[in-house]
């Protein structure tokens, strides 16, 4: 076998590991669960899968907002979080380093878009779990291990 094949079926081999570790999974809205010991387990130490959960937290008359959340190569659609419920999804981070979720929300007359995973940024403050809390007039984000607000997004 020359070189340059041996090259090329490596590089295949390889693609097809990243692609399979790239895989994401969205869930609808449910009553906001605790999480569990499941939710940290991992098929890889290299690649731990990353959970993101997205609180209703509007306090005032009990609204409903809705989510769209969307990556480079996933659409999570479009969903609708009652009251006292949570949107969720879990990924693997794309082995580059680059993974981005953003999402768009809408609170009656308010929302925006906004970055909800960055694998730069969120890879210390949110390792596992990144955990967000709607509000009436903006979202807000929080560090895993002290659970710290450290991101604040404004509606408008």
């Amino acid at each position: 076998m020359d070189t340059t094949y041996k090259v090329f079926a490596l590089f295949l081999v390889f693609f097809q590991i990243a692609a399979s570790l790239t895989t994401t999974s969205a869930a609808v809205a449910s009553p906001c669960p605790a999480p569990g010991p499941e939710e940290n387990k991992t098929n890889s130490d290299l690649f731990p899968i990353r959970h993101v959960r997205i609180f209703n937290n509007i306090s005032s008359g009990w609204r409903t907002y809705t989510v769209h959340c969307k990556s480079g190569d996933d659409d999570l659609h479009l969903h609708n979080i009652g009251p006292n419920e949570v949107f969720n999804f879990k990924f693997h981070p794309n082995i580059w380093g680059t993974t981005l979720f953003y999402c768009q929300f809408r609170v009656e007359d308010l929302g925006g878009t906004f970055d909800i995973y960055v694998e730069k940024r969120d890879v210390i403050r949110c390792p596992t779990m990144c955990n967000w809390w709607v509000r009436r007039t903006s979202i807000v984000g929080r560090r895993q291990e002290s659970d710290v607000v450290d991101i604040v997004y404004d509606f408008h």
